[in-house]
């Protein structure tokens, strides 16, 4: 059975509304992903709540999980209701960016580029690491200032590290 409305939302009384168990899920799939969790994580851990995405099945696959995460409508639209914040779809449109496997090798930088040059930052897995920590930090109510400024501190000294080495190399 095919869904005619995204997952998250119901028809009520004409009108789209949002289904308080689906859209609770709809939030744990955009956290998990934000924290790091893969598409097929994210269906097996849906699976064992009981939230059903199609009403006559209790399976869940990894499309479904990608479908989720990537509908603008759950920042509310004219259409949709609001159930998650426009923020959180970009990270995660971030983070899919970052974990694309697909992208193309960077180029062999010429002998004759100046050293200067060579000393462009190029994320590593501590600095994305860090950077979605502090991320998460001031999303938190009543963050830690210091915590954060600790955090930061951290991502600057592994991005300065980064860029050190590349030019060693």
């Amino acid at each position: 059975m095919q869904r005619y409305i995204p997952f998250g939302y119901k028809i009520e009384n004409g009108m789209t509304v949002v289904n308080s168990t689906e859209a609770n899920a709809v939030r744990t799939a955009f956290e998990m992903y934000i924290g790091g969790a893969s598409y097929n994580t994210i269906a097996k851990h849906m699976e064992s709540t009981g939230v059903n995405y199609r009403h006559d099945s209790t399976a869940w696959n990894k499309n479904m999980v990608k479908r989720i995460l990537e509908n603008e409508r759950y920042t509310g639209t004219v259409d949709y209701p609001f159930i998650i914040g426009r923020s959180a779809l970009e990270r995660v449109s971030a983070i899919k960016a970052e974990r694309n496997t697909y992208r193309p090798k960077p180029k062999e930088i010429p002998v004759s580029v100046p050293v200067a040059e060579i000393f462009i930052y190029t994320p590593n897995l501590e600095t994305a690491r860090l950077s979605k920590e502090i991320d998460r930090e001031m999303d938190m109510p009543g963050f830690d200032k210091e915590r954060i400024q600790n955090l930061i501190l951290q991502c600057a000294a592994a991005k300065y590290a980064a860029c050190a080495e590349r030019g060693r190399e």
